[in-house]
Formats: structure tokens, C-alpha cells, sequence
């Protein structure tokens, strides 16, 4: 059974999607719903209520913290108030794909032992409009590699709950880069299963992918710490080449030209570590 755990700041317009693409699960396969309201609004509030009567699902519980959490804080209280073995984070303004392949994601977590599960998504716009897909893992793709390209913490990947608090929880400074160094720790430490089934819809909130780039300099330090963290989990020299490949790819030239000089320092000293 999977717990699918809902942390939201409090985006009116898409958090009703979310929470009907996960009641439309079937029980046997979602045993629970839990809202973690971090908002610290009362229209908000009332809105989520109006959602949860209007739904009728007794798998809905919703939890309103007293006072703001940091996105790693909401993340590990919802992580700890999950009962069931597995669990699913869906942001706010993206949700899940009843799939009629859901009998494959029961047989894998009733049979598997993995720190994760990655399934697939797709990518969708403001209008829900489909405008990219995950991409599949080759056949000689290594299994890491695929991870840190394609693989997000959210929408498409189911954790091991015991593994996930085994290892800490979230970090602090929860964000792409550090999420992507925990998921590669959970596969060194665990191992992780692929399912070719498609499990929910990344929206972004822009009109094409090249919106997912990050253009802010305040990213640096992230991309830094980033490479520090993962590079030491990773084994082959594949797997590192990938690594930097991601980095230079969703940073702006900008940065990328303000940390090449510290690109080239980790090269040389964890090419042949």
C-alpha cells in the first residue's frame, strides 16, 4: 500500500487537481491521502476543507502546521506521519495518472525491497496540455546515470519509507541538485527498480521546457554542493561525465562560465576516485 503525501504553500488554482488525482486511485493501491498545510492561510484552509467534503474520501487526513516549515521540514513530517510502507511527495500543482497498469506497481512494492521506484511522467503546461514526456531508460544506460538525468523526487517516484528515514529524510535546502544526491545515496544504499508505467504530470508553469532552466545566480552554491555530495556515490566514470553533463545543462552560461574553473577542479580530483 502507498501513502501519497500532498505538502502545499497554498496554490488555490491547482491543489483541488491534486487531491482528485489522488483520491481517483483505487484502495487497494492508496491507502491514505495526507495534506500537509504549510501555508498559513485561512482562505486557503477553507479551501482545501471545501475540497475534502466535496470528495468524501475517508483516506483524506490534513494536517496544518502551527508555524512555517522549511520545504525539507514539511517534507520529513509528512514522511513521518505516512503509515503506509511506501509513499508518493506530489507537489501541489502537479498530479497523478490513475494508470490501468496499477497492478504492476502493487506487484513491485509487495515484492521489492528497493529504496525507490521510479515510473515515468510527463511533462504538461497551465492548460494540462502534454508538451514533453520522461524520457526511457536505453538498454545500456547505465542505472545512476538515467537517475540523474531523468529522474525526479516528485510526481513519478515511489520511496521506501523505512529506507528514506534510514538515510536522515530530506535535507535542508531541499532542491533539485541535493534531492538528486539523496536519490542517488537511496540507490547505492538500496538499489532502485524502473517500471515502463507512466504515474503522474509534471506541470511547469510556462509554455515550453526551456522554462525548467534555472537563470538565477543564487543556484550556484546548490550546483556546487550539488557535485560535492554525488560525485563520491558514484563508481564509474560514465556516471560522472553524466553528472556534470546535467549540471551544464540546467544552470544559465552565466553561472556555468562562474563555476567551470570548479568543474574542472572536481575532475581532476574524483575522475579516478
Amino acid at each position: 500500500m502507498i501513502s501519497i503525501l500532498i505538502p502545499t504553500l497554498g496554490r488555490e488554482l491547482t491543489i483541488e487537481k491534486a487531491i482528485q488525482s489522488a483520491v481517483a486511485f483505487d484502495e487497494n493501491m492508496i491507502s491514505e491521502i495526507i495534506i500537509g498545510d504549510n501555508s498559513q492561510s485561512k482562505n486557503f484552509r477553507s479551501k482545501i476543507m471545501q475540497c475534502i467534503q466535496q470528495n468524501n474520501d475517508k483516506r483524506i487526513k490534513y494536517i496544518e502546521y502551527e508555524k512555517r516549515q522549511s520545504m525539507a521540514s514539511s517534507w520529513n513530517l509528512l514522511l513521518d506521519a505516512a503509515t503506509a510502507n511506501w509513499v508518493i511527495f506530489l507537489h501541489d500543482d502537479d498530479f497523478l495518472i490513475n494508470t490501468i497498469h496499477a497492478e504492476i506497481i502493487l506487484k513491485e512494492i509487495k515484492t521489492s525491497n528497493v529504496g525507490f521506484i521510479s515510473c515515468l511522467y510527463n511533462v504538461v503546461n497551465n492548460n494540462e496540455k502534454i508538451i514533453g514526456r520522461q524520457k526511457e531508460k536505453s538498454p545500456n544506460q547505465e542505472k545512476s546515470s538515467y537517475i540523474i538525468n531523468e529522474c525526479p523526487r516528485f510526481v513519478s517516484t515511489i520511496y521506501n519509507k523505512s529506507s528514506l528515514l534510514s538515510v536522515g529524510g530530506w535535507k535542508e535546502n531541499l532542491g533539485y541538485f541535493l534531492d538528486m544526491a539523496e536519490m542517488i545515496r537511496l540507490d547505492n544504499q538500496y538499489g532502485s527498480s524502473y517500471l515502463l508505467v507512466t504515474l503522474g504530470n509534471y506541470r511547469i508553469h510556462g509554455e515550453n521546457l526551456s522554462d525548467v532552466k534555472f537563470r538565477n545566480d543564487g543556484y550556484e552554491p546548490y550546483v556546487l554542493n550539488f557535485l560535492i555530495y554525488s560525485f563520491k556515490y558514484l563508481t564509474k566514470v560514465e556516471d560522472k561525465a553524466a553528472l556534470l553533463n546535467l549540471c551544464a545543462h540546467i544552470i544559465s552560461p552565466k553561472i556555468e562560465r562562474k563555476i567551470i574553473k570548479h568543474i574542472k577542479n572536481f575532475i581532476k580530483f574524483f575522475i579516478n576516485k
